[in-house]
């Protein structure tokens, strides 16, 4: 999920206040911040700007070698850059599904996302630019980006498709009897339930790919 911006003005109510409806002191003093300026930066967050390196040259040789010494790993399995994140998150449901507690699991998933989901709900309500809403959960954030390494988008930019990022983990693990999902499974009793959680607090409606073994593609889509 990505970070919205704040609006909230000195002294005024909480960001999320009037998620879904204008942003908190509009017409108030001080003026309000150009929304279809800071939506157009998230719009276009994917560009990649070399530019950033400079003065991170130090972080940016340390990521290279982090991926140099993550590529070196082929035993027992050849490992994958996302593989560190993918484990935490079959970790996680593995222990939720084993004590049927994956409602629970998702929903708290979704309230500890609300504040940031309602805040990103505004900026589509104020600009109505629905499209904000898959780059929200399939996008422009490192928390999809270091899961999913390859994501496109529709011309529209209404829909986000990928591969689901699972497979490799959850084969290696199950071998070994840490896990007894599959991704089908992760995929409609896992993700779509987190996101339409999200949906609700972005102010919009989701469509999904129904599983396809053969392709494991799969992708999410906001209603116009």
């Amino acid at each position: 999920m990505t970070q919205a911006p704040e609006t909230t003005k000195p002294g005024g109510p909480p960001a999320h206040a009037a998620a879904g409806g204008p942003p908190p002191g509009a017409g108030g003093p001080g003026g309000m911040p150009d929304f279809n300026a800071i939506a157009e930066r998230y719009l276009t967050a994917e560009q990649t700007d070399f530019d950033v390196i400079a003065g991170l040259e130090k972080e940016f040789a340390i990521g290279v070698k982090m991926v140099m010494r993550t590529l070196h790993e082929q035993v027992p399995y050849q490992h994958e850059l996302n593989d560190a994140v993918i484990k935490l998150h079959l970790q996680a449901v593995q222990f939720a599904k084993e004590r049927d507690l994956m409602d629970d699991w998702n929903a708290h998933d979704v309230k500890t996302m609300k504040p940031v989901n309602e805040r990103m709900g505004q900026l589509i309500a104020v600009t109505g630019k629905k499209e904000l809403a898959v780059l929200a959960v399939a996008g422009y954030s490192a928390c999809h980006y270091h899961m999913v390494l390859e994501t496109t988008r529709s011309e529209d930019g209404l829909r986000r498709t990928w591969i689901s990022p699972f497979k490799t983990c959850l084969e290696a693990g199950s071998r070994i009897g840490q896990f007894d999902m599959t991704e089908q499974w992760l995929w409609e009793e896992y993700v779509i339930p987190r996101f339409e959680g999200y949906a609700k607090d972005l102010g919009v409606e989701f469509e999904y790919a129904t599983w396809d073994d053969a392709t494991r593609e799969v992708w999410v889509q906001v209603k116009p």
